[in-house]
């Protein structure tokens, strides 16, 4: 077991001991592949609870920061070891939270959550098959989400591959903290197979069901320009929520999470090094080293 495995498995039993009312806990984020994963890289968990409040209050928050807890979720702590030592980022989050993240993500939320539980994750603990069955539809809600906003505005002609690669973009390209080509990259190789089949039926059938054409693995927009301007309206607006709620996100994090400055800073340098990579609406978010889409 390599060294961030036996630290992924130690947050997660600390996770189940000291989280009550702990439903689901689940792996996301760069750890789950040595392709993607730091030296430095800090395992990334999501604890869906019953009550916000009493895991933030078991964890250590105080007055404030559990009144700030339940403001943009999910709310983010330092997991710890007995020592001291820091385990994981966990995020918490109750089941409500996670379903009207998800239902208004695209009219008037943003793609925080859905950006995440679309891409790869591993549920690492559930209560019960209910608890399991409840958290295995929200990652499929979120997937189906991210398609949905990646169709809004769309090239004229847009392989299907360039798609799915599309879908593991936009999140990112909703948050502050830019993403390289290449790390963007990366993420696609480190599960490739599993993005296509999470992403491309998806793709499919939302695509046809918006009246798209699909031959020979493009899809085409024949949509009027109207229908397409509105739809760059839309993207460009949630894209730009995005970025507003991920900034307001950061004074809630720095009450919850003990050493949250040293860690955004320590991750915005990582992601500017060794060249910056500018985040505009439209195209460029979604451009990815080797699979570029055309008009």
């Amino acid at each position: 077991m390599s060294d961030t495995a036996a630290t992924a498995a130690a947050a997660a039993a600390r996770a189940r001991a000291c989280v009550p009312g702990l439903r689901a806990l689940a792996l996301f984020g760069s750890c789950l592949s040595e392709v993607t994963r730091r030296p430095d890289s800090i395992p990334d968990l999501l604890a869906v609870v019953d009550d916000l409040d009493a895991a933030v209050a078991a964890l250590g928050a105080g007055r404030l920061a559990r009144r700030a807890a339940r403001l943009l979720p999910p709310a983010t702590v330092a997991l710890r070891d007995p020592a001291g030592t820091t385990l994981a980022k966990l995020n918490l989050v109750e089941p409500a939270a996670v379903d009207a993240a998800l239902a208004g993500a695209l009219d008037h939320g943003d793609l925080y959550l859905a950006g995440r539980l679309s891409k790869r994750v591993e549920l690492l603990h559930a209560r019960d098959a209910a608890c399991a069955a409840a958290f295995a539809a929200a990652l499929d809600r979120a997937a189906d989400v991210v398609v949905e906003a990646v169709l809004l505005a769309p090239p004229r002609r847009l392989p299907l591959a360039a798609a799915v690669r599309r879908c593991l973009a936009i999140s990112y390209a909703a948050e502050v903290r830019p993403e390289r080509a290449a790390r963007l990259d990366a993420l696609y190789d480190s599960y490739a197979r599993g993005h296509d089949a999470r992403f491309a039926p998806r793709l499919a059938a939302a695509a046809a069901a918006r009246g798209f054409r699909l031959d020979a693995d493009v899809l085409t927009d024949d949509r009027p320009d109207a229908a397409r301007a509105a739809g760059a309206r839309q993207l460009r607006r949630l894209l730009r929520r995005g970025r507003l709620r991920a900034l307001a996100r950061w004074p809630k994090q720095a009450l919850l999470y003990d050493g949250w400055l040293r860690y955004v800073a320590g991750k915005l340098l990582r992601a500017w090094r060794p060249a910056l990579t500018p985040v505009h609406d439209g195209e460029a978010p979604f451009a990815s080293g080797r699979s570029r889409s055309g008009r």
